[in-house]
């Protein structure tokens, strides 16, 4: 009995020790028992890194499709992956096509004059009208004084 009794007592003074020793090293007990530390608000978020993706761009121009399928804006080519976007085309209920000959911008990263399509969103006449798009007429010089061109 005096036997186990001893074993207890040492098997406790070992346990405490331990336990001693792992509050002691840690700087947080929280940190001892496997619990995380709750961020502070002072600390700064961590930075993304932006550099993993390329500069992306706008373009404005018609889109047109070749006899191999693939899409043109203007001259350059388009090339679309998984994370391609084409925002909803005005008057198709909703759809989300390209329609050849339409005036499109497109948000791309040029890679080699490769056009890699972030988003395309089709620009609708009526837009393309209240932005100026069209030049309704063109004047070759500044009017004369007293010439009909000029208000009285």
């Amino acid at each position: 009995m005096r036997n186990r009794n001893n074993t207890l007592k040492a098997a406790r003074i070992l346990f405490t020790a331990v336990l001693a020793v792992v509050l002691l090293l840690a700087n947080d007990p929280a940190m001892a028992w496997g619990k995380k530390k709750k961020e502070s608000k002072n600390e700064p978020s961590k930075a993304v890194n932006l550099d993993k993706h390329p500069t992306m761009n706008f373009y404005k121009g018609v889109l047109h499709l070749d006899v191999y399928g693939d899409w043109h804006l203007d001259q350059q080519p388009l090339s679309f992956n998984r994370n391609s976007r084409i925002s909803e085309t005005s008057g198709s209920n909703g759809g989300t096509t390209l329609v050849e000959g339409r005036t499109a911008r497109v948000t791309a990263a040029n890679i080699n004059g490769t056009l890699i399509v972030h988003r395309v969103t089709m620009i609708t006449p009526d837009e393309i009208l209240e932005r100026g798009g069209y030049s309704v007429g063109k004047v070759n010089g500044e009017p004369e004084l007293g010439s009909s061109g000029t208000p009285q």
